[in-house]
């Protein structure tokens, strides 16, 4: 028997580590479905057994409503909304009934013809909120397939044995409900290092490689498969040799981190006694106990659009405190900085269905903060939520996408208005929040002096950052390799931001995936920064890189890395730094 020639593919690095198992090919289209002619006496059997099936997929939805809640929270649950809804859809559904009557189908056959047809109509409009809606149509069709097949299980519950799945796409419901047992990873077609997968990869501490151009051509369930989620790289068909040499890594991996998770509860300062704070980013409140497990001294982003995207209509006040109460109450005192939602671009959700919101260039366009002006009450109504919260622990407020001094103005008379509403209804909360801004475009940086006298802190925001300064929309795979986070005009318009930041007496952090890289760090310490808030799976390795350095030595560093002209001579010259001095930092 000839063995399968090894296939090496290229991707990008969303969450780190190394899976080595079998491929579990998550397709929803892979059932095959019988078409056949049914006899006129059949017709109500037929829709009998389509109303049993629907019934089934509802309360098998209501059932993973029901896990969701208990998982994460009540707030979450609506993640399957969509779904049930779907299952709902009258129109649709007599449709089905209709072709069963008319055409004399069986019950499959006619479901899928419709639900298809209407996924291809979502996936054509040119609203996004309508096109995002087909992989849940995917996601009904499937389910209620399966038991018109008599076949158990959900989408993703077939999964007998640990496997690395592998797939087009997974939407948040799949990734939030799936045994993380029988997974060992993941490898997706699409997405980047910020899209929804990654990060909740990530929350999941579950290796990770997107954006792996193909990978569904060439694969077939229970092929082994090596994942490398810290470099990008995905080996289908290894040879011995080549899984000899990953197990070697997977096992020094594992020592490396046990050492790491030793020192969780040592203090993240240089050798020469300066101190770094290290927070976590987090967007879940599932993922709290990976905040404490990391040695985290806070939440340095609480991305609170997660909430805001998962519904189909902007969550209420209510909703919106108890889940940053209990967020701000689970850290004992520690600083949360919630960042005010950051939806628009990439994030569009049921609830921006705004006349007109289409645009040919999203990234630029109507988003983040500039939503919130716009909409001013359901800004000041997550506004009245978190200061309604600070009552309960020590909250930091953050807004993204500042351009312009006037926002923070018109930010600050806001946030006047909401507190005077609170003291005239006898609603505790605390006076002097500290507030601050995500430093994600060029215009903010070039203004960071004039900022800084009316806030209290900054946090750079590099995926943006990176984006704006470079002209590169990161998602897009035809311009991508010019996305260079070492780039020396971005890393001018950081030390800009932080020299701003220290002449008015506000501190400086970061909570851009730059930071979770171990290459920057001695970089990012010489230029001063006072923070530096990573992802929790990252947070131990940045922790160590600190611990190992001498603060004068990284200013030398950074000096140096601001006299280059070119990306690649800062790269190799941070490099040559690792290699001498954190070596297995560059592995790992």
């Amino acid at each position: 028997m000839n063995e399968q020639k090894q296939q090496r593919f290229a991707g990008i690095n969303a969450s780190p580590g190394i899976a080595i198992g079998p491929a579990y090919y998550f397709n929803r289209e892979k059932l095959e479905i019988p078409h056949r002619k049914i006899r006129e006496e059949e017709v109500e059997s037929e829709i009998a057994r389509l109303n049993t099936a629907l019934q089934r997929a509802r309360r098998d939805l209501q059932s993973i409503k029901q896990m969701i809640s208990n998982r994460i929270g009540e707030n979450y649950a609506d993640l399957v909304q969509a779904q049930l809804m779907s299952l709902d859809d009258e129109p649709v559904l007599e449709e089905v009934r209709t072709r069963i009557r008319e055409r004399l189908e069986n019950a499959e056959c006619a479901f899928q013809k419709v639900l298809s047809a209407y996924r291809e109509q979502l996936e054509n409009s040119d609203n996004v909120y309508v096109r995002d809606r087909a992989s849940e149509v995917s996601d009904v069709k499937q389910r209620v397939l399966r038991h018109l097949l008599t076949r158990s299980g959900g989408i993703l519950e077939d999964v007998q044995e640990p496997s690395i799945i592998v797939s087009t796409a997974l939407s948040p419901t799949d990734m939030i409900t799936i045994d993380k047992t029988k997974v060992l990873g993941f490898v997706s077609e699409t997405g980047g290092r910020t899209s929804h997968m990654a990060i909740l990869s990530r929350a999941l501490q579950l290796p990770a490689v997107v954006g792996v151009d193909k990978i569904s051509e060439n694969i077939a369930d229970g092929s082994k498969l090596i994942i490398d989620g810290t470099h990008g790289t995905v080996i289908l068909h290894p040879d011995e040799e080549t899984l000899d040499q990953f197990r070697g890594e997977q096992e020094h991996i594992k020592e490396f981190e046990e050492t790491l998770h030793s020192h969780i509860d040592l203090p993240a300062e240089t050798r020469d006694k300066t101190k770094i704070i290290l927070s976590a980013n987090i967007g879940l409140p599932v993922e709290l106990e990976n905040v404490r497990a990391s040695g985290a001294e806070g939440i340095g982003l609480y991305r609170t659009e997660y909430l805001y995207l998962i519904k189909n209509t902007f969550p209420t006040e209510e909703e919106q405190f108890e889940e940053y109460r209990q967020i701000t109450e689970s850290c004992n005192g520690d600083p949360v900085i919630f960042r005010t939602f950051d939806l628009g671009g990439d994030k569009i959700s049921a609830t921006m269905e705004w006349e007109g919101f289409q645009e040919s260039n999203p990234f630029l366009g109507y988003r983040a903060i500039r939503i919130c002006l716009d909409n001013p009450q359901l800004f000041k109504t997550q506004l009245r939520a978190i200061y309604r919260a600070s009552a309960y622990g020590n909250i930091k407020l953050m807004f993204p996408m500042i351009s312009a001094l006037e926002e923070v103005h018109k930010i600050k008379k806001m946030i006047n208005e909401v507190k005077d509403d609170l003291r005239s209804e006898n609603i505790p909360f605390k006076e002097n929040i500290e507030l601050g801004a995500l430093i994600e475009i060029p215009s903010a940086a070039l203004i960071a002096d004039e900022l800084a006298k009316e806030l209290d802190f900054f946090s750079i925001g590099t995926n943006d950052l990176i984006q704006y300064t470079l002209a590169v929309d990161r998602g897009n795979d035809r311009v991508s390799f010019l996305y260079k986070m070492l780039h020396p005009s971005v890393l001018k318009l950081i030390q800009m931001t932080i020299k701003a930041g220290h002449k008015n007496n506000i501190w400086v952090g970061i909570c851009g995936e730059m930071a979770a890289d171990p290459i920057a760090v001695p970089l990012l310490v010489g230029l001063g920064l006072d923070e530096i808030s990573v992802s929790p799976i990252a947070l131990p390795k940045i922790k160590e890189v600190i611990r190992g350095l001498d603060s004068e030595q990284c200013k030398h560093i950074a000096e140096n890395v601001l006299s280059f002209a070119q990306e690649s001579d800062v790269e190799r010259y941070l490099h040559q730094f690792m290699q001498q001095h954190f070596p297995e930092m560059l592995n790992v």
